[in-house]
């Protein structure tokens, strides 16, 4: 084993926090060690986030292409070749994931291919894929090993070998009919392309909705535009029995709305959530506490249960996108540099990329009328906004959510064109603390998405 190597800080885990985190303090002239046993680059860049938006872009491609002829522009039928699409994903990927790499390596981080295992709340053993192992002690360790997707306990899921997000970025084919459980954020982003490359798509939803814990008017838009382009969706749907095999043909078993169903499709996706990947890291040998669900606990500053040991990430339970994982990065930064800072109070948007896309960030009416807040509402649809005529999508709404006593803006969705980046102006209107009248007022330039807030703020509010 040797020596232990003294160093100021220990990342286990190379995903979005754990990169940025290595990166930034190694150019602040800390020095450590990133410890990644997989792909570099954690789910975002190989499994996730990048993979999913390049498939939605060669997706709505095809779709532009077939709609083109509405507008003037025809073309020849539209041909979708899977193993080139995924090609164009893997070297999407790769591109992405050799630049960050070269990027931590260029701030002199050590980064080691390894499996990374805590031996006390100070030294990190690491187990190199030759057998041999290498151990290091600093004063902070950090844990940023994500999660992995989720198989609920369905008789005949496992023996039908379904997908999760990871096997579909493998497809070869379009599926003919693809089924897939859970609608949340991958499951309709998913729905949505494999549809547009020409699958037929059955979505089975366990709660009363999709988006349950959206605006309702926001999740009752995008099922109508998911609809129209030939998704079913069933709500308040269970899935009692899986036969058959998924790349095969699978038959599905279950109630929705109280009515049984019978469904045969040729393909089972799987979208059901995420589970912690803690196992094997040596968290009980140091005494790191979980939560009920299999997540770390974690304090205001990412600090767990034992002193100087800390999570980040999806790894901690709280909201699982990258920015909010880039933002656990610049909180364990501050640990060294100052000013401290912390996940109190911290304004999170989410963008949910089906066409149109779908940005919300801050408090939904119904949270906010639960929080206490004497409110108005402002609402205004998709088509009283110029740039959606223009680019052809009117289905949609921007709504936002006031306090009535201070006129600030609690909270923002929006379903249309360019929603994520008009999400992201509200957004930091709502970080200085402004009044809405402040993008009542505002000169946007015209014919943008974010223009329609100028009209948004300037009608009646209720």
């Amino acid at each position: 084993m040797g020596t232990a190597i003294q160093l100021d800080f220990i990342i286990i885990g190379g995903g979005m926090a754990g990169r940025h985190l290595a990166t930034d303090l190694g150019h602040a002239g800390f020095s450590g060690v990133l410890i990644e046993h997989g792909e570099f680059g954690g789910a975002c860049i190989n499994v996730a986030c990048i993979p999913s938006k390049t498939l939605i872009r060669c997706a709505r491609l095809a779709h532009d292409i077939r709609f083109g002829a509405t507008r003037g522009v025809h073309g020849s039928d539209v041909c979708i070749d899977m193993p080139q699409i995924m090609a164009h994903i893997a070297q999407t990927t790769a591109r992405i994931r050799e630049g960050s790499q070269c990027a931590l390596q260029g701030s002199g981080t050590q980064l080691v291919f390894a499996e990374g295992r805590l031996r006390s709340p100070s030294e990190v053993e690491a187990i190199l894929p030759n057998g041999s192992t290498q151990c290091y002690t600093a004063p902070r360790i950090f844990i940023n090993t994500g999660t992995r997707a989720a198989l609920p306990d369905i008789p005949g899921l496992r023996a039908a070998q379904a997908m999760t997000h990871v096997e579909a970025f493998a497809l070869q084919r379009v599926p003919e009919h693809l089924l897939i459980l859970g609608a949340g954020i991958s499951g309709l982003e998913f729905a949505q392309a494999f549809r547009r490359l020409g699958a037929r798509v059955t979505l089975l939803e366990h709660g009363p909705s999709i988006l349950p814990h959206d605006e309702p008017e926001c999740a009752a838009s995008i099922t109508r535009i998911l609809e129209d382009e030939g998704i079913r969706i069933l709500t308040q749907a269970t899935l009692e029995q899986v036969q058959g095999k998924s790349g095969e043909k699978l038959h599905a078993h279950g109630h929705a709305a109280g009515e049984p169903f019978d469904i045969s499709a040729s393909d089972l996706l799987v979208c059901t959530g995420r589970v912690a990947q803690t196992k094997g890291i040596g968290l009980e040998q140091v005494g790191v506490a979980l939560d009920k669900a299999g997540y770390i606990k974690v304090d205001a500053h990412l600090q767990t249960s034992v002193p100087g040991v800390y999570a980040l990430g999806d790894l901690c339970g709280h909201p699982m996108s990258s920015h909010a994982a880039v933002d656990d990065a610049r909180i364990a930064l501050s640990l060294f540099t100052g000013p401290a800072r912390s996940t109190e109070g911290r304004l999170l948007p989410s963008v949910l990329f089906v066409d149109p896309e779908y940005g919300r960030v801050g408090l939904t009416e119904q949270a906010a009328k639960e929080a206490g807040y004497r409110i108005a509402v402002a609402s205004l649809p998709a088509a009283a906004v110029a740039r959606m005529h223009a680019e052809g999508q009117l289905q949609g709404l921007m709504k936002a959510v006031i306090d009535a006593d201070s006129s600030r803006i609690l909270g923002f969705a929006m379903v249309g064109f360019h929603a994520g980046e008009t999400v992201s102006v509200v957004q930091a209107a709502m970080l200085a603390g402004q009044p809405y009248t402040l993008l009542r007022d505002a000169i946007l330039a015209h014919p943008t998405a974010s223009e329609g807030l100028n009209a948004l703020f300037s009608a009646p509010l209720a």
